[in-house]
């Protein structure tokens, strides 16, 4: 050791500096004894080098410090090597006692190379707790991903909380039913002028876009129309380019328009794009912006922003309603205080104009809320199970380490003979259980990543801001406490068991004696924990695939086997009038009728479980809308043939046909909802109705002939909403007429999806210039329809399957481990002659006690249950006994046959052998 010995410092001599982390961490590896003779000489080396460090630069620093390194770790390394084929001496000088502290660090790392060479030494049982953890925090990781990215994670906006959307509402006063309704410009911007609790108010208004011009042929991409406030409500500007300027929103203004970022890297590569001339609807307009890649401002799939043209000498009409309007709040100003002069605007208003503001109204909601609103309770429910599934992997993993540690008695109370404390053996074998569970954790972040891919590949477009879900540093932060959490739940309290009285267990082991009555009944308390958390989770399963089923088996009014829909919009560039507009829309059905396999097409404004005309307010002659009852349901303009496509069923009269042309009386029909509501005990054959755009421009009356069946308009889980047909080619010019964007409903004798490219090229073949918008098969939409329900279903009955398989292996092993613990008794009594079904009795009444009692603890939280789920059920109630029943037998059978391999284990025990292995 002469080489490493220092030389003496000068008196003079600044002080020594602390060894860097490194040069201590090199320190560590030195053997313990050597440590105690030679530390505080290496501790001089290190700290006399560490100064001629600080005297050089930066590469002689690392220079110095990597020598020292290098030279500890050789001495480190020759001392062990001479210490294998040494014998032991004791040192020449008493070892320099060591803090506390340090003591505690030395003992600490000592347990945890323990802990990791145990798990090396136990593959079966480290990969079993190891997996089971990546399991329960893999599910739970993934579900907190897709919440947190839904309804945690601030909305991509600066100040995200100062924003809100300002929503129209009829009242029944008003004459009309709508909670939710769009603007008029007018109201627009009178609010904008009288609102001091709002910093900006922007407009906009979806919209779908032809883009024509392309290389690839015609494309529909979503788009909107906007004021240029919206920058300022939204805090946004484009990456490149320049914003909108108010004269570009001003009747007069520029054909400019933004494009997304994602339209940008996929038309153009990322190249320059400023200036480009994309046509739109058939007019040409100049990219003038490229949006963020983070702005999906107002839908994630918007590519277009077009100028919103408000002319405020001339807003038009103030009951023409068709605008989406956004706000911010100004700084320091709450939502209930814009909230409240809001009711005073309204209230002015409704002096002002008392016959368009009577029961009508505007108010304010959170944008965040608005978003993620109808997401929120199936994704906590979610949440919530995903916990459940946790709490049971800990029961179970608990109930495997118990069972552990019962064969580690022995050592547990040798290491206390030979002076271990209990806080060193807790620290000890929690130390084993953070070294699994990290194991597990970092297994689990790769199930959640797979998992994550799943969620969003089956939520089908259902949940909100499905965009913005990733694997954010919340998520590994939530990933980190749940494998901490894990592991404290699942080691802390059987490791106090296993330290507790360690020479009574020594004595147990040495005696080969049963396991004690309190071990017992704890690890029966987990598995009934098990029982009661599975039961719950299968419980919210079953109830949700019973009200998935019911809501199937819901008869949507019309036939989906064998159709197919398609959309096509006009451009009123090329087709300006009605007579072009029709005479295109004949050429494309006589040419779609044509077509290999299909039998009918028909052409309609609306088509149910699709976004169709909406809402629309009607006069009814002779009859006086009641304040409480408002005359307005679904208008729709069918052409010929709809009807039958669809196979909606004719209850009285006629639908229309080929006579129903623009010269001809105008006919309508009515579904029979329409008239339950609004002509109840009136033959409603004859009845004359017009669509009342507004009071001073009536529209031509329309005599009922027919009435059809109903059909569930919007979702199979919605009542049928009334509906009342006008003849395509009679539709007004003033709510769209044949001008208007339809959609094409083919019944074809061959898969719908083969007509797709002959659909295309018929088109293309008819105007080159139109896309085909959205085609898919009828079975797509109504699934589509009820994607929400099916996405938490199937998570959810995953979930409970998960659950109740741990809950089984729970029982297993609960089961096993007493079967060999009561060998001996088992031995005894077969010997005493004791019967096949005495045995069999006796192991099932151990297996089946804790499942009784997670049955009634779980019955009795199952009250809570229902109450979460009672908003996500169709058709079922939440208490129904007869998914409470099967549940229950489910969870029986299972436990069954979880009992049955340690029970015939039991009857297959030779008790000569038993005895003698005793």
């Amino acid at each position: 050791m002469s080489e490493l010995r220092p030389r003496a410092p000068h008196p003079d001599a600044l002080p020594r500096p602390r060894p860097t982390p490194l040069v201590r961490l090199a320190l560590r590896l030195l053997p313990q004894r050597f440590r105690a003779e030679y530390g505080a000489e290496m501790l001089e080396l290190a700290a006399e080098r560490e100064l001629r460090a600080a005297a050089g630069g930066r590469k002689a620093r690392l220079a110095w410090r990597a020598r020292t390194c290098f030279d500890l770790i050789r001495t480190a390394l020759a001392e062990r090597l001479a210490s294998s084929f040494t014998p032991t001496t004791p040192p020449t000088r008493s070892p320099r006692p060591r803090p506390r502290g340090e003591r505690s660090m030395s003992t600490f790392w000592h347990d945890f190379r323990l802990a990791l060479r145990g798990a090396w030494r136990r593959p079966s049982f480290s990969l079993l707790v190891a997996g089971t953890l990546a399991l329960g925090i893999g599910t739970s990781t993934a579900i907190f991903t897709v919440v947190h990215g839904v309804l945690l994670q601030p909305l991509p906006f600066d100040e995200p909380e100062d924003l809100v959307r300002v929503h129209g509402r009829f009242d029944p006063e008003s004459g009309f039913d709508f909670p939710e309704f769009p603007l008029s410009v007018p109201e627009y911007l009178d609010y904008r002028a009288a609102a001091k609790a709002v910093e900006s108010v922007a407009l906009y208004r979806l919209a779908g876009l032809s883009l024509t011009g392309l290389e690839g042929g015609p494309e529909r991409v979503r788009g909107a129309y906007v004021t240029p406030e919206l920058q300022r409500v939204l805090r946004v500007e484009p990456v490149l380019g320049r914003g909108f300027l108010p004269e570009d929103g001003a009747p007069e203004g520029s054909d400019v328009l933004w494009i997304s970022h994602r339209a940008w890297q996929d038309r153009f590569g990322g190249g320059e794009v400023l200036g480009h001339r994309l046509t739109v609807d058939g007019r040409p307009r100049t990219v003038v912006g490229v949006m963020p890649d983070a702005f999906r401002f107002p839908q994630p799939d918007t590519q277009l922003w077009l100028p919103l043209r408000i002319d405020p000498a001339n807003p038009g009409s103030r009951q023409s309603h068709g605008f989406r309007s956004i706000a911010r709040l100004e700084d320091g100003v709450a939502l209930a205080a814009a909230d409240a002069e809001m009711r005073q605007i309204m209230a002015a208003w409704q002096a002002e104009y008392p016959d368009i503001h009577t029961g009508h109204y505007l108010f304010l909601r959170a944008l965040h809320e608005d978003t993620v609103g109808a997401a929120r309770t199936p994704l906590l429910t979610l949440l919530l199970a995903s916990g459940l599934v946790l709490l049971i992997v800990c029961a179970n993993v608990a109930s495997i380490v118990l069972a552990k540690g019962e064969d580690r008695g022995r050592e547990i109370g040798v290491r206390a003979a030979l002076g271990a404390s209990r806080p060193r053996l807790v620290q000890m074998l929690l130390l084993e259980g953070l070294t699994l569970a990290a194991t597990g954790g970092l297994l689990g972040l790769g199930v959640a990543r797979l998992l994550v891919r799943a969620l969003l590949a089956l939520e089908a477009g259902s949940l909100p801001r499905s965009t913005e879900v990733t694997m954010s540093p919340a998520v590994l932060v939530f990933a980190l406490a749940a494998t901490a959490a894990t592991a404290i739940l699942f080691t802390l309290l059987p490791a106090f068991q296993a330290t507790s009285a360690p020479q009574r267990k020594l004595a147990e082991a040495t005696l080969r004696g049963t396991a004690s009555s309190r071990r017992v009944l704890f690890r029966q308390g987990l598995v009934a924990a098990e029982v009661a958390l599975s039961f719950l989770l299968v419980l919210g399963a079953g109830l949700l695939i019973r009200s998935l089923n019911e809501l199937l088996r819901v008869d949507p009014g019309f036939q989906t086997q064998g159709i197919l829909v398609a959309g096509v919009v006009p451009t009123p560039t090329q087709y300006p009038d009605s007579e072009q507009a029709m005479a295109f829309w004949r050429e494309l059905l006589e040419k779609v009728r044509a077509l290999p396999g299909v039998e009918r097409a028909a052409v309609s404004s609306y088509v149910p479980m699709m976004q169709g005309s909406g809402v629309w307010d009607f006069d009814l002659e002779g009859h006086q809308a009641r304040s409480d009852l408002a005359f307005n349901a679904v208008f729709a303009a069918p052409g010929e043939g709809y009807f039958e496509v669809l196979g909606v069923p004719l209850r009285s009269g006629r639908v229309f046909d080929g006579g129903d042309r623009l010269d001809a009386e105008p006919v309508a029909v009515v579904n029979e909802e329409f008239v339950r509501r609004f002509l109840p005990g009136v033959d409603p054959l004859g009845e004359r109705i017009r669509v009342a755009t507004s009071q001073d421009s009536p529209l031509s009356w329309a005599r009922i002939v027919g009435v059809v069946g109903d059909g569930r308009g919007e979702s199979l889980d919605k009542e049928p909403m009334p509906v009342y047909y006008f003849a395509h080619e009679q539709t007004p010019s003033t709510i769209g007429g044949p001008s208007r964007g339809l959609a094409v409903v083919m019944r074809t004798t061959i898969d719908p999806a083969a007509l797709v490219a002959p659909l295309r090229a018929t088109l293309r073949e008819i105007d080159p210039e139109l896309p085909l918008i959205s085609p898919q098969p009828m079975t797509e939409v109504l699934a589509e329809s009820t994607a929400r329900q099916r996405f938490t279903t199937v998570v959810l009955a995953v979930f409970a399957a998960v659950a109740l398989l741990l809950g089984a292996s729970g029982i297993y092993g609960v089961l096993a481990f007493a079967v060999a613990q009561r060998r001996r008794e088992i031995g005894i009594r077969t010997a005493l002659g004791a019967r096949p079904v005495e045995l069999l009795r006796l192991v099932a009444r151990q297996g089946l006690l804790p499942v009784w009692i997670g049955l009634l603890v779980g019955g009795g939280a199952s009250f809570a249950l229902a109450r979460l789920l009672s908003g996500l059920l169709y058709g079922i109630e939440p208490t129904d006994p007869t998914t409470y029943a099967l549940v229950a037998l489910g969870v029986i059978v299972v436990a069954l046959l979880a009992c049955w391999s340690p029970a015939v284990r039991a009857l297959r025990l030779d008790p000569t052998r038993a005895l003698r292995a005793e």
